[in-house]
């Protein structure tokens, strides 16, 4: 679900449908898929487009990944690009405009790998 500035509302009550999986997917437990919100990834990624994520696959810097951040008691997420995490940030780099942005590791619920985005 989409929220203030392009967040993800990760919600595990709503569920809003389902999409036919990539080869790369297909059978992958927990896989899951979003649509972008924003244009704070673009050129990279646009709004509206669908980005299939693998909740196990390794992350290495510069992979785009969706980021789970506990906020306000609610999990936003963000798709961005990965550049570390240590004990104490993870850091990721949003392309428009160009930033890094920090979080906290307390607060860092997920990191999952983007394998692919495109239409649903």
């Amino acid at each position: 679900m989409g929220g203030k500035d392009g967040a993800l509302i990760f919600n595990p009550d709503e569920y809003f449908g389902e999409v036919e999986a990539p080869g790369k997917l297909v059978g992958v437990p927990d896989a899951y898929a979003v649509y972008v919100i924003g244009d704070s990834m673009l050129e990279r990624y646009q709004h509206g487009e669908v980005v299939y994520v693998h909740p196990y696959a390794p992350v290495k810097k510069d992979d785009y990944v969706v980021i789970q951040i506990q906020t306000d008691g609610q999990v936003h997420g963000w798709v961005k690009r990965f550049i570390s995490r240590d004990d104490k940030v993870l850091k990721v780099r949003q392309l428009n405009p160009k930033k890094i942005l920090t979080f906290p590791v307390n607060r860092v619920v997920h990191v999952h790998k983007v394998l692919m985005g495109g239409e649903a």
